[in-house]
């Protein structure tokens, strides 16, 4: 009976995907806006059971874009996340040619960047373009997804957007001087109604994505299950302003997150 449900929760993905596009493309076109992304991955959340509880509240606010510095445990953080966060997603280079997942990043105006020193000056280009604009960016410093039961190190390249006199960092777009920086703690709290532990890896990684898991498999598995919930911890806010080096900000958003992520 799993599986067939299961079945039922992929064909309602892939439908609901194919109306939401037709819809976010039109009324993108009129708009330019892309609020359809919210409602497609909300949609998302509704289909695999996915539940979501906040604590905290998120920084947006008009004039003062905000970048969401978050720890990384699956692809499924992106539909939390989006489902809650009107921002543009940062996402390594290799994932637009990623069959179905990249084109749907696409169309929300996801920033790709190369993961190469050579490119980090037009990757902080289009992060500062896109926050000039006034939107917010969702990121994730770790650089990769994990288990769920740490955080790695973040990274601070990007983040040199706010510190123009950095070698290498500025002349190529204003400064961002009106921005706020959230730490965004991501917890895998239960699934199918049981509380995951490091006694139940299994249960984790129905939700984790991570090292040379394949995505196929991993989606069917995540079909499978009755329920998943994640809590998200939006985190007291740091002001660029209040640090003197890139790396102060990225150490001080990681031990926040940390501590989160630690502590249950």
């Amino acid at each position: 009976m799993a599986k067939v449900f299961a079945v039922l929760k992929l064909f309602g993905f892939v439908f609901g995907t194919l109306v939401l596009v037709l819809i976010h493309t039109i009324w993108y076109l009129l708009t330019r806006r892309l609020d359809v992304t919210m409602l497609f991955h909300k949609w998302c959340c509704v289909v695999f059971n996915i539940k979501i509880k906040v604590a905290g509240e998120t920084a947006h606010r008009k004039n003062h874009p905000v970048i969401y510095l978050c720890n990384h445990i699956s692809y499924l953080d992106v539909l939390v996340l989006g489902s809650m966060l009107d921002g543009c997603f940062v996402a390594k280079s290799e994932v637009a040619s990623w069959p179905g997942f990249g084109f749907l990043a696409k169309l929300q105006k996801t920033i790709f960047i190369v993961r190469e020193r050579r490119a980090l000056k037009q990757s902080r280009k289009s992060i500062a373009d896109a926050m000039q604009k006034d939107h917010d960016i969702i990121l994730f410093p770790e650089g990769t997804s994990t288990d769920g039961w740490d955080v790695m190190q973040f990274k601070a390249g990007l983040l040199g957007i706010f510190f123009p006199d950095e070698k290498g960092a500025g002349g190529e777009f204003d400064v961002i001087d009106n921005a706020l920086i959230q730490p965004v703690a991501i917890k895998h709290a239960k699934t199918n109604g049981i509380e995951v532990t490091k006694d139940h890896q299994d249960l984790r990684d129905l939700y984790a994505w991570y090292a040379d898991m394949e995505l196929v498999p991993h989606l069917w598995g995540l079909a499978q299950t009755t329920s998943t919930v994640v809590e998200v911890h939006m985190l007291d806010t740091l002001s660029p302003n209040d640090f003197v080096h890139r790396f102060d900000i990225a150490n001080a958003a990681q031990e926040r997150v940390a501590k989160v992520i630690k502590g249950a």
